[in-house]
């Protein structure tokens, strides 16, 4: 995607985040990819991460009874692939239109280990607003739920995707922004999105909210 310095953090910059996104291929078996979604009747920010791999294959290292001496000291050779603090790497920002979102999702749906987006709830003080609104948004939602329910129960059953991981699904309130956020910075974890528009940053607020509620994100849990 096009590089978001850090001085355009924080700063509306639209024109870097229209964009369809790449989703990099797994570099190993234990590799995993989630996709954060925030969508929307006009707007739906997406945000891609995978486990913050290195290949470490040839690398050693001097092991914990080396240290205290219960055998003697040798190198041992390092697992082929180690992860990078804090485990994973968000490396996909965008804002796309819904029908851009869908087709992204359907060329990519087999990429996907996790997906998380954020729940749509009707409130009494938005109802007057929603009078003659063909709700766009829930529309898009459930789009995407039936097609994960569709690549779970029917295609890696018996369709042309037999055999692949089911993907796993959750949808969480828009109220975990600001819990999540202090979180985050309380741990270092730096946004790849921009502040402004918000829907790419809404989007990888849920993804780290969802890698940290599953304990996904070692010695990281929500407060």
């Amino acid at each position: 995607m096009p590089k978001i310095s850090n001085a355009k953090l924080g700063q509306t910059n639209l024109s870097l985040l229209q964009h369809t996104p790449i989703v990099n291929p797994r570099v190993c078996d234990e590799d995993m990819t989630i996709l954060g979604v925030d969508p929307g009747g006009e707007h739906v920010g997406v945000a891609v991460a995978s486990r913050y791999l290195y290949d470490a294959a040839g690398l050693a290292e001097f092991c914990a009874l080396c240290a205290s001496g219960e055998h003697e000291k040798q190198q041992h050779r390092r697992p082929n692939w180690q992860t990078t603090a804090p485990g994973w790497r968000v490396y996909e920002v965008a804002e796309l239109t819904p029908w851009e979102f869908v087709k992204f999702f359907r060329d990519n749906i087999d990429a996907f280990d996790i997906v998380t987006c954020e729940k749509f709830q009707l409130y009494p003080n938005k109802v007057k607003e929603q009078i003659g609104s063909e709700m766009p948004t829930s529309k898009l939602i459930g789009w995407l739920e039936f097609s994960i329910r569709m690549w779970n129960e029917e295609w890696t059953k018996t369709g042309p995707a037999v055999g692949r991981a089911e993907i796993s699904y959750e949808s969480h309130m828009k109220q975990i922004h600001k819990g999540t956020t202090a979180v985050l910075r309380h741990e270092g974890i730096d946004f790849l999105s921009p502040a402004s528009p918000d829907h790419a940053r809404s989007a990888e607020i849920h993804l780290w909210h969802t890698l940290i509620r599953n304990s996904l994100v070692d010695g990281v849990t929500l407060r």
